[in-house]
């Protein structure tokens, strides 16, 4: 417990660090990866939109179905919110230069998915 809050406290640091590059709406594409977070083959990729000031996230995410689904939360932990399931993402780690957030993403049962499985993910701003 203590490895999480210390690397929650260091992900908000390096967010206040990053703030100009975080201080206005972005172009990103999320990739799913592997439950092994060292291969560079992504399940899938989707186009995120984010605005993160001050630590809090908000913006807008399209789907495999095309659907719009929101985007809100703090960079710590946020959440994606379609139609019909969400998607949790935290233990978030942010690059020294504010363009690649990655951790982990939960997807609880509910909605199309029958059981709940996680894995990591990584955010490039375009």
């Amino acid at each position: 417990m203590e490895a999480l809050v210390k690397r929650t406290l260091l992900a908000v640091a390096l967010v206040a660090l990053c703030a100009p590059a975080f201080a206005q709406s972005n172009s990103w594409t999320i990739e799913w990866l592997k439950s092994d977070r060292s291969s560079y083959n992504p399940i899938s990729t989707n186009p995120v939109t984010l605005s993160i000031v001050n630590g809090n996230v908000t913006g807008s995410y399209v789907n495999d179905e095309k659907e719009t689904c929101s985007v809100t939360g703090r960079i710590s932990f946020f959440t994606v919110q379609c139609p019909m399931w969400r998607i949790e993402l935290s233990q978030t780690t942010v690059s020294t230069d504010g363009r690649t957030i990655s951790g982990t993403y939960f997807v609880p049962v509910g909605g199309k998915y029958k059981s709940a499985f996680s894995s990591y993910f990584r955010l490039t701003m375009n």
